[in-house]
């Protein structure tokens, strides 16, 4: 007896949407995870007053591991054409969880280093792996799935500050790196479990093109619009990004004497609170932008996102309308990442966008740690303000790349 060619068709579409849901949800949880860890920057006072550390050393800390970081994003994006994405997500878990250790046992600058190092290490694959398999499942939804992808995994960011503020209140900031490293143990398994059978990204381009690296880096830098975008990561990540409500904004709060001097439970609770418009902006303005351009509803957000940095040199003291303040900040800071992505690679072949999305992020993260390590140094020599007027003039210059960038779209269709 024949098989009915239909009922196969629809059987194996059916079994392809539980594949998706299943990886989606893998990656997603994996990327919750992460950004529990981005929240322990409100940690920073803690280990700073323990270790006898300053602002230099944690600026310094931060961009050596952001170098790595970067680099490391591209070599994450060419070693998932040829081994399983399913294997680097779950190595970078790992990673995760060991560098987590390694600073909740640290007794000095060098031990901190090191263990922040081998988390930068897994930080780094998480992103470009996640947004590859994304971009390769869902490519007519691009931008509502990135959407949630990343607006899911910063409720991270809303859970992490009070949590991670709580257990250093209660029981020290060490074992705050304890319950990370438990965190990322299992989040490591679930991967392991979502993404079974997910293929190297080369063997899906490959059903496209029969192109080799090389051809496919030179054909990415030609996809319009591309270049202007990533030049305008590296402003962004100057702290436009969401990199100044991860960082930034937390020690800003607990600064005894250059930022507000609030508690770690109260800071905790502020950068939460404010975090909850982060993951509501990037859901609903990851919509906004698969309907009205994410181009356009990127130099929107830029926009926004400048004027609020601005507005941060009125602070002297706590004030109530800090609180609206920072959660309209989130909203718009942290959609920048999933909107840019998707305008990126909307016009790329699959094996372009890997190629795309390895030099955004290794943009991004590379040219941040210069960023961390000129701000932290600000902060020493000047003032909060210093490094919230230098966040204002990268976030001006990343709006002209933009321009440009819709510029040069708009020419290549007349």
């Amino acid at each position: 007896m024949k098989a009915n060619p239909r009922l196969t068709v629809l059987n194996s579409e059916g079994d392809n949407r539980r594949s998706n849901r299943l990886a989606m949800s893998g990656i997603t949880i994996s990327h919750f995870a992460q950004h529990l860890y981005a929240g322990s920057s409100i940690l920073y006072n803690n280990i700073m007053e323990d270790l006898n550390l300053n602002y230099t050393q944690i600026g310094m800390m931060v961009g050596i591991v952001n170098i790595l970081g970067g680099f490391l994003q591209i070599v994450y994006s060419v070693t998932s054409r040829w081994v399983s994405r399913r294997l680097l997500l779950v190595g970078s878990n790992f990673a995760l969880s060991i560098g987590s250790a390694i600073t909740g046992v640290a007794s000095c600058f060098e031990g901190v280093l090191a263990g922040k190092t081998v988390i930068g290490i897994g930080q780094a694959g998480i992103h470009p792996v996640s947004s590859s398999i994304i971009s390769s499942k869902f490519d007519k939804r691009l931008g509502s799935m990135l959407s949630i992808f990343y607006g899911l995994g910063y409720v991270g960011n809303i859970v992490s500050p009070i949590l991670l503020s709580s257990i250093a209140l209660f029981s020290g900031w060490r074992n705050a790196f304890l319950l990370l490293t438990l965190i990322f143990f299992f989040s490591g398994l679930i991967v392991f479990s979502g993404l079974r059978g997910e293929a190297s990204a080369d063997r899906i381009s490959s059903e496209e093109s029969g192109d080799r690296l090389l051809g496919d880096v030179k054909a990415a830098f030609k996809v319009r619009g591309a270049i202007p975008i990533l030049i305008a990561q590296a402003f962004i990540s100057g702290g436009t990004g969401m990199g100044v409500m991860t960082t930034w904004i937390p020690v800003f709060l607990r600064d005894s004497s250059k930022g507000l001097n609030l508690t770690v439970g109260f800071a905790g609770i502020i950068t939460s609170l404010a975090t909850i418009g982060g993951v509501l902006g990037t859901l609903y303005l990851g919509r906004l932008g698969d309907q009205h351009g994410y181009l356009k509803i990127a130099l929107i957000s830029l926009s926004i996102t400048t004027v609020t940095i601005f507005l941060l040199t009125a602070y002297k003291e706590y004030n109530i309308l800090l609180i609206p303040h920072l959660f309209i900040l989130s909203m718009t800071t942290f959609s920048m990442s999933s909107l840019l992505q998707a305008q990126l690679v909307k016009n790329a072949t699959h094996a372009e966008k890997d190629v795309l999305l390895g030099f955004y992020f290794t943009f991004g993260f590379g040219v941040s740690a210069l960023w961390s390590t000129l701000l932290g140094a600000l902060i020493d020599s000047f003032s909060f303000n210093a490094i919230w007027l230098t966040m204002v003039g990268a976030g001006l210059a990343a709006q002209i790349c933009l321009i440009f960038s819709a510029r040069s779209q708009r020419d290549s269709n007349q």
